[in-house]
């Protein structure tokens, strides 16, 4: 004798079962096609600065120019001042930036090359604007709000202005020099220029910088001779450890010897 309650709870059975096999069948489908969202993210990536010659002939077939994105503004350590990046888009590429900022919170300068510095006070009034020519600027290192900062008085950025491998486009892969500032963006000058920076950092005193660098020749990166230099950001004068330098290649020769 059949079971009305066992038939009517296999019957449910059954459609949840059905359920989840046509739900399954249907996430496949439209995964497969091609104008799905997962698919309109693909492809966005950093944007390059166009050198002369790239944006001429970008103009040449008709492509859209770059244009300028102001990124957040950024407090200056325990100043009172703030540093607002500069970026640069294809148009193009910030219709696409300003869509995904809309449905996410997350989205920060980083889709975008930062080309500029404008120093504004607590007011917003602008101070300056660094470094006042096309350039590509591969980081800055900004003091923090915490006490191991409190008593840093400069800014250190690495920029690059060249086209230094001959792609048509300055970014990351191109040489860049380093460059050092007041907190208020005044005094800017080089720390060095013409080389491969590797590796900074500041030292626990708050006032040296530990350079890593490579001279720029035929080898490749990896077989240059490494380089250390100490930057006193009091007087404005590097040190070149050369002594150290010295010390490395008699150990090389030891790794030589038979």
């Amino acid at each position: 004798m059949e079971n009305p309650k066992l038939n009517k709870a296999l019957k449910i059975i059954y459609l949840i079962v059905g359920i989840l096999i046509i739900g399954l069948v249907s996430s496949s489908l439209i995964n497969k096609i091609p104008w799905s969202e997962d698919r309109d993210h693909e492809g966005f990536e950093e944007e390059d600065i166009y050198t002369s010659e790239k944006l001429q002939s970008s103009l040449e077939k008709g492509s859209t120019p770059q244009g300028v994105l102001m990124n957040v503004p950024e407090q200056i350590g325990y100043t009172s001042n703030l540093i607002l990046p500069v970026s640069v888009m294809t148009y193009e590429e910030e219709r696409e930036f300003t869509r995904m900022a809309s449905s996410a919170n997350n989205i920060s300068s980083i889709y975008a090359s930062q080309m500029s510095l404008i120093f504004l006070d607590k007011d917003y009034n602008v101070l300056r604007q660094i470094p006042n020519r096309k350039c590509y600027i591969q980081s800055y290192n900004l003091p923090q709000r915490t006490t191991r900062d409190s008593l840093i008085t400069f800014i250190t950025y690495q920029f690059a202005f060249e086209d230094s491998n001959g792609d048509s486009l300055i970014n990351e892969e191109d040489r860049a020099d380093y460059y050092i500032s007041n907190l208020d963006g005044t005094d800017l000058q080089p720390i060095m220029e013409d080389v491969d920076i590797r590796y900074t950092r500041r030292l626990k005193d708050n006032i040296r910088l530990y350079i890593e660098y490579t001279i720029p020749d035929n080898q490749r990166k990896e077989h240059r001779r490494q380089k250390i230099a100490i930057y006193n950001t009091e007087t404005r004068t590097i040190k070149k450890l050369t002594g150290l330098e010295e010390e490395v290649l008699k150990v090389e020769k030891l790794l030589l010897e038979q």
